[in-house]
């Protein structure tokens, strides 16, 4: 009936049976941008205000975050799992022990570059470590530390 009506003018539908409304109204302003009327948007969103844009994303800076090495108690490195609590293995390639219940022990220990142990093992500029499945009776006995109830 509108276009019936003014056959000049544009025609733009706001709201149609089925679909969200605020979607459509803002289809309805953005043809009407198009078609050059020029909307309104404090009309809109009262209160608004403008905010800058961020920057442009190949401008060399950066907002990651940096890793943070994790906190150190008293007495031990942040490394070590002596500082979650653990008794202390007494040997570089050991980071702590665990007790159990019927006698036994837990030795818990990392292999990593930063180990003070692997200045030793370095050929030709890279750290090496030869596996053995006894290499801790070959520890002896500085590797049994008092605190985990060890006996020599």
């Amino acid at each position: 009936m509108g276009p019936q009506s003014a056959p000049d003018a544009e025609f733009v539908p706001a709201l149609r049976r089925g679909r969200p409304e605020a979607r459509e109204l803002m289809a309805a302003l953005a043809r009407l941008q198009a078609l050059g009327v020029r909307p309104d948007p404090a009309a809109l969103y009262p209160g608004a205000r403008r905010v800058d844009l961020p920057p442009y994303a190949f401008d060399e800076r950066h907002f990651w975050l940096t890793p943070q090495a994790p906190a150190a108690t008293a007495g031990t490195t942040a490394t070590d799992a002596a500082g979650l609590g653990l008794a202390d293995a007494g040997h570089p390639m050991l980071g702590a022990v665990v007790s159990l219940p019927d006698g036994g022990a837990v030795l818990t220990g990392r292999l990593t570059a930063a180990g003070s142990w692997l200045a030793d093992h370095v050929v030709q500029g890279r750290g090496w470590c030869r596996a053995r499945r006894s290499w801790s009776s070959r520890c002896g006995p500085a590797a049994k530390p008092a605190a985990a109830g060890w006996t020599s």
